[in-house]
């Protein structure tokens, strides 16, 4: 059996939502559940992110009032070393932003594995949007 997970949506403005099954397969739908639009993260991520082996992006958030401007965190496999970008499609753009305090996390990271059935739980960080912050 498989780990159930929630698929990230967002709430945009009030008509519509935007819908992250994966990284490949990100849209925006009405409230009906018609699909407006497709947006492309993966192809962005794949052409300026320069992951490495094992690297993922984790998408946290959306910029306020930019539907089609992501933040998250560029990850290594472990979850111990993290970057926090931005991602904006319609410029094509990739932006490291400086977040000096995720380096004082790794004194409070937290990991248990039970590799007898490839589990584990590690520290999680999370972004709030607070007003266009």
């Amino acid at each position: 059996m498989g780990t159930p997970f929630f698929t990230p949506f967002f709430l945009l403005g009030g008509d519509s939502i935007l819908v992250a099954g994966s990284l490949k397969q990100v849209g925006v739908f009405n409230l009906k559940g018609e699909k407006l639009e497709e947006v492309k993260l993966q192809q962005i991520l794949d052409e300026l992110a320069k992951m490495e082996n094992g690297d993922f992006f984790h998408l946290l958030s959306i910029v306020p009032g930019r539907h089609k401007r992501f933040l998250g965190f560029k990850t290594d496999w472990k979850g111990r070393s993290r970057q926090l970008i931005k991602v904006d499609v319609p410029n094509n753009q990739l932006t490291e932003l400086d977040l000096p305090a995720v380096e004082k996390l790794e004194d409070y990271q937290v990991e248990y594995a039970n590799w007898d059935d490839m589990g584990f739980f590690k520290s999680e960080i999370f972004l709030q949007v607070e007003g266009k912050k």
